[in-house]
């Protein structure tokens, strides 16, 4: 392993998506993440639209790259003592369970802490570990509705949409991450320990951006604006031959030189359309001279014409097209790992880019189920080999298997 977080140990008791983002994004910067599952692996191994001919998700894959997976039973005493003989050497603990759970278990905060004083526990939910939803369920599409983001999304005049991909999972996963990390720099300097609560619902309502300042200091909202950019005076998605670009708002400037680009350089002073206020105003007329210039052209072609005047542009790629992007393969941003039984998957590069850091790297695939409990147990938690033993004869572990759902 590699990465800015190389040393650090998190034991990593997540599950579907929101956990499991978090301690990702923690082991793409270099920390070792060992998975604690149940004993025939955690739900979101089999959970999900998208199963492999083995049964496991290929969502499951793209969350647990490059973890290392034990089992153990938590319901008996041998398998707590295991697990908090793993807290013991850990730096950090994350999960995702509902609130209370932990404690019920025996290996809540204060139950870590008499463990390991300096352990960082980060605890991520839907609605947080306090307050009067806290012990709802929730998921990711029940945190888009309640934040008041769905409210915003979607084309004028239709009902509220839910986003494309699982946001509220992966903005609490995503300050789930930077919270731990947080909270060992503060452990660094200090010496104490933290129990972070991150909620997803508080995750996808800090993303209403200007909308809460907006409404309470002139109780004004904007209604769902489809793809433009609130108050720009040009932007949307426009067709072309082969495809649609988008064209990003700018100013008076920009728009005089968009106008000269479409072929239209008389519009710039007309007063419809000369100033950004009342280019929004007039936004569906601009629309129309826009893509009456734009359907005459390949997406490369307006491409071109539109960037030699330095706008702001670019096309709506089709999923197939960002594995040929030669930006996105300088960067690494989409990498292969070899599974021993997917064979080469496709999976999300490490976003931060460090200068002076040895890089990170995603340099292993999701584990098998139980794959590393001999690791775990032997050697970092120097248990002899009749203990190893004797742990799988009394199902305390699930014995090494060689595929996911094999018995």
């Amino acid at each position: 392993m590699s990465g800015p977080l190389h040393g650090l140990r998190i034991a990593d008791l997540t599950h579907f998506m929101a956990g499991p983002v978090c301690t990702s994004l923690l082991r793409d910067l270099g920390a070792e993440v060992i998975k604690v599952e149940p004993l025939n692996g955690e739900a979101g191994r089999y959970g999900g639209a998208y199963p492999t001919p083995y049964g496991e998700s290929l969502t499951f894959q793209v969350h647990n790259r490059g973890k290392m997976s034990m089992t153990v039973d938590l319901k008996t005493e041998e398998g707590k003592a295991l697990f908090r003989d793993l807290i013991r050497v850990s730096d950090a603990c994350v999960e995702n369970f509902r609130p209370g759970v932990m404690d019920r278990l025996g290996i809540g905060y204060e139950d870590l802490r008499k463990l390991n004083p300096t352990i960082v526990l980060a605890s991520i939910s839907g609605f947080g570990q306090v307050g009067p939803y806290s012990q709802l369920p929730c998921v990711d599409f029940i945190a888009q509705a309640m934040s008041g983001l769905m409210s915003l999304n979607g084309q004028p005049g239709d009902p509220p949409t839910k986003y494309g991909v699982e946001m509220a999972d992966y903005s609490g996963g995503m300050f789930g991450a930077l919270s731990v990390a947080s909270a060992l720099c503060q452990r660094a300097m200090s010496g104490r320990s933290e129990h972070v609560d991150v909620s997803m619902l508080d995750a996808m309502v800090y993303q209403l951006n200007y909308h809460p300042i907006r409404y309470k200091f002139a109780d004004l909202f904007y209604e769902r604006i489809g793809n433009r950019v609130a108050g720009a005076g040009v932007s949307g998605a426009y067709r072309c031959k082969d495809g649609h670009i988008v064209i990003a708002g700018g100013g008076d400037t920009n728009w005089q030189r968009l106008a000269k680009v479409i072929g239209r350089p008389e519009l710039a002073d007309d007063p419809r359309y000369a100033l950004t206020p009342k280019r929004w105003e007039n936004h569906d007329d601009l629309d129309v001279l826009i893509e009456e210039w734009s359907c005459e052209l390949t997406v490369d072609e307006a491409l071109a014409a539109l960037r030699e005047e330095d706008l702001v542009v670019g096309p709506v790629r089709e999923l197939p097209d960002i594995f040929e992007d030669e930006h996105l393969k300088a960067r690494e941003m989409l990498v292969e790992v070899e599974h021993p039984l997917h064979g080469a998957l496709t999976v999300p590069g490490v976003v931060p880019k460090m200068r002076n850091s040895k890089p990170a790297k995603i340099d292993a695939a999701a584990p098998l189920v139980a794959e590393h409990n001999g690791y775990v147990v032997s050697e970092l938690l120097g248990r002899s080999a009749q203990d190893l033993r004797s742990l799988e004869e009394n199902e305390i572990i699930f014995p090494k298997v060689p595929g996911a759902l094999a018995q």
